[in-house]
């Protein structure tokens, strides 16, 4: 008898009932990990963009560095949800 959860089934993997997974050669830990890298890139791409932006447009060099704790801050976080089991 095989036991196939949706996120199971979303990572390519079928688990049987005494443990034996099978599946696409990629574990659930490094396609979570995989996917909390490229949202922390967005996170941070999007952080630099906005620095640059308030920097070059109103100047604000001097404020706009608050950017880069807070797209850390929303990397955890986002990390944080992924990697929820």
């Amino acid at each position: 008898q095989i036991r196939v959860s949706e996120h199971a089934h979303r990572r390519g993997t079928i688990r049987f009932l005494h443990g034996l997974t099978v599946g696409t050669g990629e574990n659930a830990d490094t396609a979570e990990k995989r996917d909390s890298e490229r949202y922390g890139g967005v996170i941070m791409l999007s952080a630099t963009a906005i620095f640059l932006f308030c920097g070059f447009v109103f100047n604000l060099w001097h404020i706009a560095w608050v950017v880069f704790p807070i797209g850390g801050i929303l990397c955890a976080i986002v990390s944080t949800i992924l990697n929820k089991k």
